[in-house]
């Protein structure tokens, strides 16, 4: 039987044994969370942020149709040092988008006259010094600043298509259309590929012939012997890192041509191009079978065996109907110290599947296998229907933002931002929404699933509520009961 509890202080009879290790909860013991988070202090709980709509003004009727009906593909940020810009790719057209002091973004599409591929389900856009490079592994790449656009032009020995890519150790690193190789740009130059060509150094290829490359990114710090600029690839079955610092000719594996891996983690790999995001000095990202991971805690656990376990329970039980397709197309970032993570709205015959949220996860600044409190999976946040998310950190001000692309249940996708110091909602007719929060728990103690748990296991405060938060206790004689 369900009762209500109201505010403030109460003991927690049922519920996740927060003492111990995710890996160690089973499935029928997990509690599921709806619009709450843990606070950073671990004190109790509260609201999620709020989701506000951003007023975005376009030139025509004629762009806004596209960009609230068309097919979205692709989305980015960089920074001229004084501004911050958003871009995002719709059915072809590359929107800009400059925030005006009024909270405002003016948007224009840049390639109106030289579309890409309207059809394609993805783009890709690196952020690199004072601009981003766009791709969509077929067409000649576009560079955009905030004052111009052009195409790449790969008869001035530039780079040419490619897919995903990163920027590190001052070098634009590009997965090439077939997902076979990695191929890097010249020193503080990363349109160009001259040094390449001219002393034939090597590019970098999955050490499996038959394997693709699915993600790329980059870590500070990945192994304790590596400091600095580790590039960081994935393929569909294992994860490499390489060390980039220094000189090119460094790289080659004993004069054979290729590049060298210098570490990898088998076994484990990374679903989306979108999934690699940066929290400190680790890096984070989606996979099939465990949901959230990190490259420390993956290392950390072939230490103690060969067998890597989910790490999510949440993750498990709530986006456990996700296709290959909607994983593909999921984005993971972090934000005020959270890794989110979500996936885009699927198409199909009969109209549209979506799931609706962003799974929150705080990660443990210790790492796991240490001492120190255990990794808190929040349980998912809903309000919005996410095509994407933008993340930014700016290094003026040590501001971090986030950006949510939606796609409305009314079939418009509007621009919204996460705002951390509100605790309602802003819809696109500027109304306050109430978020409504709620608790799920299943209460065994872990030691033995049978035996209700004692309420001494675990108290948690409800804190800075600003709402009513419903939370309903259920209770069953065994495992597999009603």
């Amino acid at each position: 039987m369900a009762n209500p509890v109201n505010d403030g202080n109460t003991s927690w009879d049922g519920g996740c044994d927060m003492s111990r290790h995710p890996t160690f909860i089973d499935k029928n013991q997990y509690r599921l969370g709806c619009n709450v988070m843990l606070p950073r202090s671990g004190g109790g709980l509260t609201t999620r942020f709020g989701i506000h709509h951003v007023n975005v003004k376009l030139e025509s009727n004629c762009d806004r149709e596209i960009f609230e009906k068309g097919n979205f593909q692709a989305e980015g940020h960089f920074s001229d040092g004084l501004t911050d810009y958003l871009v995002c790719a719709i059915s072809g057209f590359v929107f800009l988008l400059k925030e005006t002091f009024s909270g405002t973004f003016v948007a224009r599409c840049v390639n109106a006259n030289d579309r890409n591929n309207p059809d394609l389900m993805s783009g890709y856009f690196t952020r690199i010094p004072s601009g981003v490079i766009y791709n969509d592994g077929v067409s000649l790449p576009l560079y955009i600043t905030s004052q111009s656009v052009r195409r790449s032009r790969p008869e001035d020995d530039e780079i040419g298509a490619g897919k995903m890519g990163i920027y590190v150790q001052n070098r634009f690193w590009y997965v090439t259309p077939d997902q076979k190789e990695i191929k890097y740009s010249d020193f503080q130059a990363p349109l160009s590929l001259k040094e390449s060509i001219i002393t034939n150094l090597p590019s970098f290829y999955p050490p499996e012939d038959s394997d693709i490359i699915t993600a790329i990114g980059a870590q500070k710090k990945m192994l304790n012997y590596a400091e600095g600029g580790t590039l960081v690839f994935s393929t569909t079955s294992n994860i490499y890192s390489i060390d980039v610092r220094g000189a090119a000719q460094d790289w080659e594996e004993s004069a054979t041509g290729v590049g060298k891996v210098q570490e990898s983690v088998r076994g484990i790999a990374a679903t989306s191009t979108n999934s690699f995001t940066n929290f400190n000095t680790n890096l984070y990202f989606r996979t099939r079978e465990f949901g959230i991971c990190d490259l420390r805690q993956s290392q950390y656990q072939f230490q103690q065996s060969d067998d890597f376990v989910s790490q999510s329970i949440e993750v498990d039980a709530l986006l456990q109907d996700d296709t290959p397709w909607m994983l593909d197309q999921c984005y993971t970032r972090t934000y005020q110290g959270r890794v989110y993570t979500t996936i885009a709205p699927e198409f199909n015959e009969s109209g549209r599947v979506f799931w609706n949220g962003l799974v929150s996860y705080h990660p443990n600044p210790v790492y796991s296998g240490n001492q120190g409190n255990a990794r808190r999976f929040e349980g998912i946040i809903t309000g919005v229907r996410p095509w994407a998310l933008t993340s930014i950190s700016n290094s003026r001000n040590r501001e971090n933002r986030m950006f949510i692309w939606s796609y409305d249940i009314d079939g418009v996708t509007r621009l919204y931002q996460m705002k951390s110091d509100s605790f309602v909602d802003i819809n696109h007719n500027g109304n306050s929404v109430r978020v409504r929060g709620f608790i799920e728990t299943r209460g065994y103690n872990h030691g033995n699933e049978f035996f209700k748990k004692k309420p001494t296991i675990r108290v948690m405060t409800l804190k800075d509520i600003g709402t009513n938060l419903e939370i309903s206790f259920y209770s069953k004689s065994e495992s597999q009961g009603k």
